[in-house]
């Protein structure tokens, strides 16, 4: 949903300016829209998406180690999508 409402927002800014063109949103475009999006998502959501989808709690040394890792890597692709 948040993705879906970045590029109506983008649209609809884009919308009032006065030389509006409706253009095809490319690869970086997207991603970049992606990444805004996925910035929004509250940790409070994803835990209650893995509950919902069955998951169990690990313990918090090993949910701390992978949290860590996926952090990590996290910030690994926002430096490269900062690159381009």
């Amino acid at each position: 949903m948040l993705y879906r409402k970045r590029v109506l927002e983008t649209e609809i800014e884009t919308e009032k300016t006065p030389d509006y063109e409706i253009k095809q949103m490319n690869i970086l475009d997207a991603l970049a829209t992606a990444a805004s999006a996925w910035d929004d998502v509250s940790q409070k959501t994803i835990a209650n998406c893995f509950r919902h989808a069955g998951f169990k709690l690990l313990n918090k040394q090993r949910t701390n180690r992978a949290s860590s890792y996926l952090n990590k890597a996290y910030d690994e692709i926002k430096k490269m999508m900062s690159k381009l």
